[in-house]
Order: structure tokens, then sequence, then C-alpha cells
């Protein structure tokens, strides 16, 4: 056998026998670094599931703001709407009162007697008190009644003996009320007369969408002064 057979020889010998194991220093090492290995990827994953779930919530909340955005101006218009044709129903109806009176005074260019106009109108004025009532609209019967600052506007006074003091004389222009809330006073004429106490006015009904605020007797500063 020549040496270099020998040493091939050799050679196949020491690659045909088994890997010395590893000691156990060095299988601690290879098991914390497989660990080490593990757990990175695992930390990856869970950094990247992470930034996915911020990118699905960023995603809703700009839908949720687009959202809102729009439901705001659907709102802003329908307000707007709302505000602007909010007479339209009691206009349609009082086109009707404007009708007659068209033909009132179209009626008046040709009547020969003076009645005739008169009963156009006093039919006109009934159907417009009509339309008033059914909106929710009453006058204020002020005239006799002791004078209320709620209700009435005193615009002059007068020393009278006969009825007692702060009672409405006269009614120069009629206040209304709408559904018990005043929307006009009346301006009246008020009595003078310190020889016969006033009369407490009689407290107003609370509309039901305002809250109840009546008082047995008025305020001193409430009367009128001579």
């Amino acid at each position: 056998m020549t040496m270099e057979q020998s040493s091939d020889q050799q050679a196949a010998t020491a690659a045909e026998a088994p890997a010395p194991e590893p000691t156990a220093p060095q299988q601690a090492a290879q098991d914390g670094a497989s660990s080490t290995f593990d757990e990175a990827g695992a930390l990856r994953q869970r950094l990247a599931d992470r930034d996915q779930a911020y990118l699905d919530l960023e995603g809703q909340l700009k839908r949720m703001a687009a959202d809102f955005e729009n439901f705001r101006r659907r709102q802003a218009v329908e307000r707007e709407n709302l505000i602007k044709f909010a007479g339209e129903r009691i206009l349609e109806r009082f086109l009707d009162v404007l009708d007659n009176f068209e033909r009132a005074l179209t009626a008046g260019e040709k009547a020969t007697e003076p009645q005739q106009v008169l009963t156009g109108v006093s039919l006109i004025y009934r159907q417009l008190g009509d339309f008033l009532t059914k909106e929710g609209v009453e006058p204020m019967d002020a005239k006799g009644s002791p004078f209320d600052p709620n209700q009435h506007e005193a615009v002059v006074q007068l020393d009278v003996d006969d009825v007692p003091d702060q009672t409405v004389l006269e009614e120069f222009r009629k206040g209304y009320l709408l559904n018990g809330r005043v929307i006009r006073h009346a301006m009246v004429k008020v009595a003078n007369n310190p020889s016969i106490p006033a009369i407490p006015p009689l407290p107003m009904e609370s509309p039901a969408s305002a809250p109840e605020t009546t008082t047995d007797e008025p305020a001193a500063s409430d009367s009128v002064q001579p």
C-alpha cells in the first residue's frame, strides 16, 4: 500500500466517524440562540399585528369623522330649510284671506251701496279671526280688568273716583296671546284712584312649554305711578 492510499483511507475513516457530541455549555448556547430567535420572530409578528390594528383603527376614525361631517352638513341644511319654510303652512292658508281682499277691492269698485262693501269686509274680518283662532291666537279682553304689566302697556293714566285704582279704562290697541303666551301687549288707559285700592290681576296660565312663574300679587314696582 502506498503512502497516498494510506492517507486517503485515513481521511475516509475520519469522515465516516460520528461527530462528537456537543458539550453542555455548547448545547445551552444553541438552545439559547434558538429561543432568542423564536422570541424575536414572535415580537416582530406582534409589532406587525399592532401596526395593522392601528391602521385599521385610523381608517375607522377617518370614516367616522367623514360620516359625522356629512351628518352635520345635512343637519345644517335641514335646520336652515326648517327656519326658512316654518311658516309655509300658515302663509298658505293666509293666501285665502288675501284672495278675498282682492275680490272685495274689485267688487268695491263696482258697488253702488257702501253697505255692500262693508258686508264684504266684515266677512273677510271674520275669516281672518277664524284663521288666527285655529292657529292658537286669541285677543285679550283688557277693558275693565286690573292693570297687569305682563299683558298691558299703560300709555295714559286718568284720575277717576268711581273705579278701583289701576283699572284699565280704555284699550287703544288690542293685545294678543299665542297659546297662552303674550305676543303683543295691549296698549291701554289706566285709572288712578288711591281712594279705592287696586284689585290684583289674575295670574296668567303659563304655556305648556314654559315654566310656571305666577304670583298672587303684583310687585309694587309693576303698578303705574301717576
